[in-house]
């Protein structure tokens, strides 16, 4: 990998409050005091050099959320290898330190307060779910937080930017699950969360807000733990209830075994769908088990043939090679890296945190070079959910997706 990408796992040391002041100035001098000869700026800002930009990574690489997550550094790699190849942002290469908050909450707000009073960054990526624990610290330290939100946090603190917020209270949105369950013909759902995980349950609560606005009601909400719970014992939980549609708040992984479960034991569906899972290497590994299974996205997904799509295509084999682009955590990833380098540029030659951010608040139809299905204001405040959602399956083969006829599916008029 690139040696400007640094994904280093730094010793924890102690909170400097120095770092911490220095933080909060976000100021930077008129001209190169440094002696670099490179005729930029000297800012004082945090995380900002003479040569580089330092961000951080927040992210659940292990522990039991970890599948939610795999193939972000891939395409966060790419991005910024893509930028750096170019120069970086205003002559400044792009790097980045990383922590693995183990899907703890505790090592979530522990890992945002090293990589914010330690390694000094300007601006995090996250992608946990265990994000509120450190919502709040990093709002009060003003530090912008891009990423792909999955808890309520995101739609509470305004440091927090995000072009797909899963599912937010946002009644614009609210039946787009139900518009899909009634054209394939369902009628009611069940909903399965990961208890253990705030994220899941709220997620779940959204999902059934959705499926009940459009008049789908959700008649049961069931937990299940991937590793301890029985998918066949779930499944005849599922056929108790007597619903034909199956959502799923739970990691790709998760949803799939259910999937499969539910299948054998001849429960007649009409759908199952999720948010997660949208990854090639679970169809290779449960192929026909999981023929019919839906998974709803904002993005233009890699099924529609499209040339918005060669630019990450080309990024990742260059700059993540050996790593499969046909995982929607790597595009999401790729799209996230893609918004805070759009803000740096915005920002200026000499950015802080505040400037970023209002950088970041001043883009109004930002589509991700063209991969977001219909562009996000981001100056209308923060949690708001996708316009439109396409709607891709495992073909009955077992070997691939295609996109559902029904797609996009928009939200109706509230």
């Amino acid at each position: 990998m690139l040696g400007i990408i640094r994904r280093d796992r730094l010793p924890r040391p102690p909170a400097l409050a120095a770092l911490a002041a220095l933080a909060l100035a976000g100021a930077c001098a008129a001209s190169d005091t440094g002696g670099s000869g490179l005729g930029r700026p000297a800012c004082t800002s945090p995380g900002v050099s003479a040569t580089e930009i330092r961000l951080g990574l927040l992210l659940s690489d292990t522990g039991p959320a970890a599948e939610i997550w795999q193939g972000m550094r891939s395409g966060i790699e790419a991005r910024l290898g893509e930028v750096n190849e170019r120069g970086g942002v205003h002559g400044r290469k792009i790097v980045y330190s990383w922590r693995d908050d183990e899907s703890n909450g505790a090592l979530n707000i522990s890992g945002a307060r090293d990589l914010v009073e330690g390694a000094g960054v300007l601006a995090l990526l996250e992608g946990s779910s265990v994000v509120g624990e450190s919502a709040q610290y990093l709002d009060d330290q003003g530090v912008p937080v891009a990423g792909v939100a999955q808890e309520a946090a995101w739609s509470q603190h305004p440091n927090m930017i995000s072009y797909a917020n899963i599912a937010p209270p946002d009644t614009r949105t609210r039946d787009t699950l139900a518009r899909y369950a009634h054209a394939v013909g369902g009628d009611s759902a069940v909903v399965v969360i990961a208890g253990l995980f705030e994220a899941s349950v709220q997620g779940g609560a959204r999902i059934t807000e959705s499926l009940a606005a459009g008049g789908v009601p959700v008649v049961a909400t069931l937990d299940y733990t991937q590793g301890a719970s029985s998918p066949a014992r779930l499944a005849q939980q599922i056929a108790a209830t007597g619903a034909d549609v199956l959502v799923s708040a739970l990691p790709g992984g998760a949803f799939a075994e259910i999937y499969a479960a539910a299948r054998q034991a001849g429960i007649p569906l009409r759908a199952a769908v999720s948010a997660a899972g949208l990854d090639q290497g679970l169809v290779d590994a449960y192929g026909t088990q999981i023929s019919g299974a839906a998974y709803y996205t904002s993005v233009v997904p890699l099924e529609v043939s499209s040339p918005v799509h060669q630019p990450y295509l080309d990024a990742m084999a260059r700059y993540a090679p050996g790593q499969s682009p046909d995982t929607k955590n790597a595009l999401d990833a790729y799209i996230t890296t893609d918004l805070l380098v759009q803000g740096l540029e915005a920002a200026g030659a000499c950015p802080t945190r505040e400037g970023l951010l209002t950088a970041l608040r001043s883009f109004d139809a930002y589509d991700g070079g063209g991969l977001l299905s219909a562009p996000v204001d981001l100056t209308a405040g923060f949690g708001r959910p996708p316009a439109c959602y396409t709607f891709v399956v495992v073909n009955q083969a077992g070997s691939g997706f295609e996109v559902a006829p029904q797609s996009p599916i928009c939200p109706g008029t509230p």
